[in-house]
């Protein structure tokens, strides 16, 4: 019996969840098990992402391993703008950061199905990560400032409870717990009894600051796995990975198409383009130059997949310095040892500090000369500052598609018809008669478009940008500059047929949507932006088409000179400068004024097509050129885009084209009467769909009088036009000098109802909110013009610059250093200075 007992007490004591070693960064990947189907996970006590993150990055480059997730904490994250990208990483990073030293940071590989979030957990900072809806791997750094023990431990617990469902469970990070068996107190005890209680046991015990052991790798697992304590320089603490067995990972499939350029462009000019010119009718001819031009792109295309591990190796770190790092190391260990001996310490701080030195050393000459490569090239220069500066941001990832039940397409179409519907949701909640359009613009004169010619073709064609994505039809704006001396004559052809037919090519109305992610609820549809994406041929024909209808517009005056978006010659500043100009000459005058900012729900989406070709064929737009315009906005349909899956399409019956070049100008046609409107006492400022309506009295009842009947009078001509506004992001500012002249009534926004049948004494509708200070365009306009809010704002902005210029002092010349504080401080400082620089302080 006492054998048997004996041979259990040996059992348990041999038991280990992990097999555990402390090595140095170099003989990491011999340890870990060379199996393919594993998940490995480093972690690092980092002490400022800021300063270390190129330090760890050196680490994570002699470790030889590209770990599939990597944990930073103690971040400082409350003194940086945003955590840097890794390469091939996405990152998540805690919102919750109470003093100075908190934050978790994590990076997932890009091709791994995996999400994070940020669970309530007491006087700690935590991440849980879900991987495959298999394992769950908890990062947490709870601060050594934190006393409350317990509390920690039993919020931790309740934690724990909501991850039973994974098979695999990892908690790691800085917990600063001391679980080092000869340093166990009763704390530490409570702590691996409640971790124990989830089937959660320790994987090392080693310590990894000084003698204690306070970066934990807890794990419940029933697959073999691997733990590392690495020995680095980096920080005072050591690095941790872990390494799961067996466990295959549903992979993101990520590629590209690739296109051999060069023979495309040798089998087009074999190409006889007889068939196009032979069609008289440009449907007909449009899709016979699509099928050859795609035909070739497809013979010549070929799908490449991207490799799932990407060396992080940096490319100035030499095997010199690789020798003088692990020399380092070597000395750093000795060290610690003989904490007493001074020879050994003072050893080990020289050449520590001369391996640091060095690195540095080397790494900005290896960034200098990619900065001098770059200069003729304005975009590898950015890429180049981007990269040296951390300055870039994580791009948003695209809507996920498993988020909602169904196949695939059902689940595409399912945001299809979200998007697609927007404009009309929007117009059946308006409840009003259309009113007539405005008639006050009706010009005589007709608008005509005559033929085109070659040469204007190949002026828009070069004119187009070269990265842009192509469309449905796969022919991408790069395929046709490259090819525009062969491919110009038929796409001439085309167009005239076009021009003169009053038709609009059906395949050039067919869009492609893609979601990108906002902020907010992941789940939720409207945090996403839908970036529509057009054929390059209809982008070409809308150019044409746009500069005759621009030059119709300016030429006779039709658009109203209150409206400022995308007109040649005005901008956003010089909608601002009239703003401001009319405001300060109103109180110069002792006038009291109003200026209400109204915020139309998706103006560009909900403009009713109808209504649209009324108020063309008043301007002058009729016949043929009128028809030409009633097919480009008929019968439009938009395909959903979620990496290689695509929806079934989906008609477009409200809402200018996105991301077309003549939906901005119809757009303008469109609102142009709500910019020509007779207010009294009233200046109208648009600019697009931002628009500013500024009344202006002898007194506050007057001026509230004509602010109520001019507000009143312009949200019935949105309600005949199929607008609406957000009436709670519509609001107003009563401008004065004096912080106690105010007016007392508020403003409303009244109901359909009310404005149809006349609004009672005793009406309940919305009130308007009141607010001292707004931003318009771009710069916030007080009611005191004083600019305070946003100087502090630009300040604000220009001290994030600074690190940037930290980082690049001792990298870039003198004349670099001017354009690129030109292009990021300058424009900043100048944007809009004629409103906000000179306006006078006014008096407290």
């Amino acid at each position: 019996m006492t054998d048997m007992i004996n041979n259990v007490f040996e059992s348990i004591d041999c038991f280990q969840v992990s097999k555990a070693f402390r090595c140095n960064p170099e003989e990491c990947s011999s340890l870990i098990n060379g199996t393919k189907n594993k998940l490995t996970i480093l972690h690092q006590n980092i002490r400022s992402i800021g300063c270390n993150l190129s330090g760890f990055l050196t680490l994570a480059a002699r470790i030889k391993i590209e770990p599939d997730l990597i944990i930073l904490t103690e971040s400082w994250l409350q003194s940086v703008r945003f955590p840097s990208i890794i390469d091939n990483y996405t990152y998540s990073a805690t919102k919750i950061n109470k003093i100075q030293n908190d934050g978790v940071v994590v990076y997932v590989k890009n091709h791994i199905n995996a999400r994070t979030y940020e669970p309530d957990l007491t006087d700690a900072n935590c991440l849980v990560t879900i991987i495959d809806e298999e394992s769950a791997v908890v990062s947490i750094y709870r601060s050594p400032s934190y006393k409350q023990l317990d509390k920690f431990i039993e919020s931790l617990d309740s934690l724990l409870n909501t991850l039973e469902i994974y098979k695999n469970v990892i908690v790691t990070g800085d917990i600063n717990i001391n679980i080092r068996q000869e340093a166990m107190n009763s704390h530490s005890s409570y702590y691996l009894d409640t971790l124990a209680s989830h089937g959660l046991l320790s994987a090392h015990s080693y310590p990894t600051r000084e003698s204690a052991c306070l970066d934990h790798v807890i794990i419940r697992t029933k697959l073999e796995a691997t733990t590392l304590v690495i020995n680095t320089s980096l920080t005072d603490h050591s690095a941790c990975m872990l390494s799961l067995n067996d466990i295959k990972l549903k992979n993101k499939k990520v590629s590209f198409k690739k296109v051999n350029l060069e023979a495309v462009s040798d089998d087009l000019s074999r190409v006889n383009f007889d068939e196009v010119y032979n069609e008289s009718e440009c449907n007909a001819a449009t899709d016979r130059f699509e099928k050859i031009v795609t035909n070739i792109i497809e013979n010549h295309s070929s799908t490449i997949l991207l490799s799932r591990r990407k060396s992080s190796i940096k490319p100035w770190i030499t095997p010199g310095l690789l020798r003088c790092m692990k020399n380092r190391d070597r000395l750093h260990i000795k060290a610690r040892k003989q904490p007493d001996n001074e020879i050994i310490r003072n050893t080990y701080t020289r050449y520590r500090n001369f391996c640091n030195n060095l690195l540095k050393k080397i790494k900005q000459n290896y960034e200098k000369q990619i900065l001098e490569k770059s200069l003729g090239n304005p975009k590898k220069t950015w890429e180049a500052i981007n990269n040296i500066t951390h300055f870039k941001q994580a791009k948003s990832d695209p809507y996920d598609i498993n988020r909602v039940v169904g196949s695939k397409l059902d689940q595409l179409n399912c945001v299809n018809e979200y998007f697609a519907n927007i404009g009309k949701t929007l117009a059946s909640n308006i409840h009003s008669e259309h009113l007539p359009p405005d008639e006050s613009h009706c010009k005589a004169e007709s608008f005509v478009i005559l033929d085109t010619d070659v040469d204007e073709i190949i002026h828009l064609i070069q004119s187009l940008k070269t990265d842009c994505a192509p469309g449905i039809d796969g022919i991408s704006s790069k395929i046709i500059k490259l090819n525009v001396a062969i491919l110009c004559k038929p796409i001439c052809h085309i167009f005239n047929l076009c021009l003169r037919n009053g038709i609009f090519p059906a395949s050039f109305k067919s869009s492609l949507i893609l979601p990108l992610y906002k902020s907010g609820d992941k789940s939720s549809f409207s945090n996403y932006r839908p970036i529509s994406i057009l054929p390059c041929l209809s982008k070409i024909l809308e150019k044409l088409i746009n500069n005759r209808l621009t030059n119709y517009l300016e030429n006779n005056n039709i658009i109203s000179k209150n409206q400022f978006g995308f007109r040649k010659g005005k901008s956003t500043s010089d909608a601002v400068d009239e703003l401001i100009s009319y405001v300060v000459k109103g109180c110069d005058s002792k006038k009291k004024c109003i200026g209400i900012f109204l915020d139309i729900a998706k103006a560009f989406d909900t403009v009713s097509i109808p209504i649209l070709l009324k108020k063309l064929e008043l301007i002058g737009i009729r016949g043929l050129q009128h028809q030409l315009f009633t097919d480009y906005l008929s019968n439009r349909q938009q395909r959903i885009k979620i990496g290689s899956f695509v929806s079934d399409p989906l008609p477009m019956v409200f809402g200018v084209p996105q991301g077309s070049i003549l939906g901005p100008t119809l757009f303008l046609i469109y609102i142009n009467g709500l910019c020509s409107l007779k207010l009294r006492n009233c200046k109208i400022v648009t600019f697009a769909d931002d628009t500013a309506l500024l009344f202006q009295g002898e007194s506050w009842d007057q001026t509230h009088e004509f602010a109520q009947s001019g507000f009143d009078a312009v949200s019935n001509w949105l309600r005949g036009n199929s607008l609406s506004l957000n009436s709670d992001k519509t609001k107003y500012i009563c401008f004065s000098i004096s912080s106690i002249d105010r007016p007392i009534n508020a403003l409303m926004s009244h109901s359909s109802l009310c404005l149809s049948n006349g609004i009672p004494n005793n009406c309940s509708c919305i009130d308007l909110q009141c607010v001292s200070s707004i931003k318009y365009l771009g710069i916030i306009i007080d009611n005191r013009l004083t600019f305070k809010e946003h100087i502090d704002l630009l300040s604000r902005r220009i001290r994030k610059l600074i690190a940037i210029f930290k980082n690049l002092r001792y990298v870039a010349e003198g004349k670099l250093l001017k354009t690129i504080y030109f292009a990021l401080c300058q424009s900043l400082l100048q944007y809009g200075i004629g409103s906000w620089g000179a306006q006078p302080k006014l008096p407290c």
